[in-house]
């Protein structure tokens, strides 16, 4: 971009060198006049014809030889309009060497008619009165015939550098923009990215705390599981002696006729010892049984108060997380609908400069059709009309970046609250889970506890009989 603008300002310069050696032939030529001289012959314009191809050869050697670059499509509108404006700018200058050449061409042919005209009116009155025929030019015509010539001042010509000045502002203006804006979006991504891993590390977090809540719970049941099956052994054991001593009896019954020995007296004893033994070390079990139990239901009813007063937390979290969540999406619909605005505004900003553009290349026409006729005062205040509109302009734009910016800071506030609440809800999901399991934890409790005490139930109606 550098080397093509350097490029085209040399170029441009020197047609400006060209112009300036024009209007001094032009002097040369009133000077030779005056003088009553010879008009230059037409190598001169041969030589400036050449000069002008040559021109037009290096330019398009340029653009040929220029190099293909990869540039955005907002970058190579800008281009475009650059170097149209450039273009129009040589073919202005073209148009200007054509009339000048034109009216050379006019201005030579009038002058050797009017020196045809003059010499033939002389050679008559030599003839006549033999007086030289210098004498006789009217230099009042000549001067009028110059001034024909000398309608159009090429020095009035408008210089298009501020235009081209401000063009590249507004270009470097908005590539700094776009180049900001770029890198503050690679910052949100790594942002994002990086609680994306907070998040995903608190998730396992919870799954940890979650597997370490369940394990008393598992343990409470593998004891209580336990102890189910020694009750159960304890009642088979139970209904083995009861039959045994059914089965005594009987037998007793069926020998009360015979006076029992000694023996049988004191195996019937030691039977009966050992039964009521047995019986004892059963109650002694039931207590240690009960006991252990208790100490089973305070527990649980550590846990479970613990379990509600987390409950009740993660309920009122878990409403102030959804309430903010709502604000949330609101404000981010917000945001979706200022993108869009803004998305408006940049397509808007970039239409007006290209209205602006071609109504400047429209104002330039019509400067350059009406330059023979207004004066320089009308120029100058056209020229200070066009550097107000210009510094109009470019606040206009500058104002407008700024807002923009002032959005993109509202943006990436609004950006990190709405992660931070994202947080929350993934949070208030692991308390519903929390709330499923708790619910089956009860039902499993309240299992248990009926199944304890039929046992005994059981237990004590044994004991009884």
């Amino acid at each position: 971009m550098k080397n093509l603008t350097e490029s085209m300002n040399k170029r441009l310069n020197e047609k400006d060198l060209q112009l300036i050696e024009k209007e001094e032939q032009i002097n040369y030529l009133q000077n030779r006049i005056t003088n009553n001289q010879l008009v230059p012959s037409m190598a001169d314009s041969t030589r400036e014809e050449s000069s002008v191809s040559e021109e037009h050869t290096l330019v398009s050697s340029n653009y040929a030889n220029k190099p293909q670059q990869q540039l955005s499509s907002s970058c190579r509108n800008v281009l475009q309009s650059v170097i149209n404006c450039l273009q129009a700018r040589l073919e202005h200058k073209d148009e200007s060497i054509r009339q000048y050449r034109n009216m050379l061409s006019e201005t030579k042919q009038n002058f050797e008619n009017e020196m045809i005209r003059l010499i033939e009116a002389n050679r008559e009155n030599d003839e006549k009165n033999s007086i030289n025929f210098t004498q006789m030019i009217d230099n009042e015509e000549l001067q009028s015939a110059l001034k024909s010539c000398n309608s159009i001042n090429f020095t009035q010509m408008i210089d298009n550098e501020e235009l081209q000045s401000a063009l590249k502002s507004c270009v470097n203006e908005l590539e700094s923009c776009k180049t900001e804006l770029n890198a503050k979006i690679h910052q949100l991504e790594e942002e994002l990215e990086q609680k994306s891993a907070k998040l995903m590390a608190f998730q396992s977090e919870n799954e940890e705390l979650k597997n370490k809540r369940m394990n008393p719970n598992t343990q409470l049941k593998q004891t209580i599981e336990e102890l189910r099956e020694e009750c159960q052994q304890k009642d088979g054991l139970i209904n083995t002696l009861k039959k045994n001593i059914k089965d005594d009896r009987a037998m007793r019954a069926a020998s009360a006729v015979r006076r029992p020995k000694d023996e049988s007296i004191k195996r019937d004893k030691k039977v009966d010892n050992e039964l009521f033994q047995e019986i004892a070390d059963l109650r002694a079990l039931t207590e240690t049984q009960k006991q252990t139990i208790k100490h089973l239901e305070v527990v649980k009813w550590d846990y479970e108060k613990n379990l509600k007063e987390l409950k009740d937390q993660l309920k009122q979290k878990a409403k102030e997380k959804e309430n903010e969540v709502t604000v949330l999406r609101e404000k981010v619909d917000k945001i979706k609908v200022r993108l869009n605005k803004n998305e408006s505004e940049k397509h808007l900003l970039q239409n007006k400069v290209t209205q602006r553009e071609k109504t400047q290349k429209n104002r330039q026409h019509k400067w350059t059709q009406t330059l023979g006729a207004n004066s320089e005062q009308e120029l100058h205040k056209l020229k200070q009309v066009m550097k107000t509109e210009k510094e109009n302009e470019t606040n206009i734009l500058k104002n407008e970046l700024e807002m923009n910016r002032q959005k993109v800071c509202e943006l990436k506030t609004l950006l990190e609250e709405s992660v931070k609440r994202e947080k929350l809800s993934t949070i208030h999901e692991n308390s519903t889970e929390c709330d499923q399991q708790y619910d089956q934890i009860l039902q499993e409790n309240a299992r248990i506890k009926v199944e304890l005490r039929m046992a005994e139930f059981e237990l004590n109606r044994r004991s009884q009989s």
